[in-house]
């Protein structure tokens, strides 16, 4: 049984490891759609490093309320994803990863994509937790029947 610690510390190191995936993934993509040739100015690849780093932790550290069995699990991904997802977009903003001066339409249209992104990985979390959990439960049946 993971201590508190172990357990944050893990949720921290995945999120922090999806986050630095998806930066390095959508990095690469806009790499190749401008051939090469991006030019960064004041700092930018830090910040979205960084930011990279902030959102990790804004989905990992809320990930220790899935430990509090007194809360149902909607309100869990409430917390959790709710928290998470404000850092991201508050983030997102800062280091201008959703253009304001595109217009609203654009703004929208990333931030739902951000948002979307987000909770196809929490599903994929949750499945994976599900079917781990059908597991324990069909081995406590085998082992109950011995």
């Amino acid at each position: 049984m993971k201590t508190k610690k172990q357990t944050l510390l893990f949720n921290i190191f995945v999120s922090m490891g999806i986050a630095a995936i998806i930066f390095i993934i959508v990095g690469v993509i806009i790499d190749r759609i401008f051939h090469g040739n991006i030019q960064m100015t004041n700092y930018a690849f830090s910040k979205m490093a960084i930011a990279t780093v902030v959102i990790g932790l804004g989905f990992g550290l809320p990930a220790i309320v899935y430990d509090n069995e007194k809360l149902s699990l909607f309100t869990q991904t409430i917390i959790h994803m709710g928290t998470g997802c404000i850092i991201m977009t508050v983030t997102a903003f800062l280091v201008g990863w959703i253009p304001m001066h595109h217009g609203p339409l654009l703004m929208i249209a990333i931030l739902l994509e951000e948002v979307a992104l987000a909770f196809v990985i929490w599903f994929v979390f949750y499945l994976q937790q599900k079917k781990l959990i059908k597991q324990m439960n069909q081995r406590v049946k085998e082992i109950n029947k011995l």
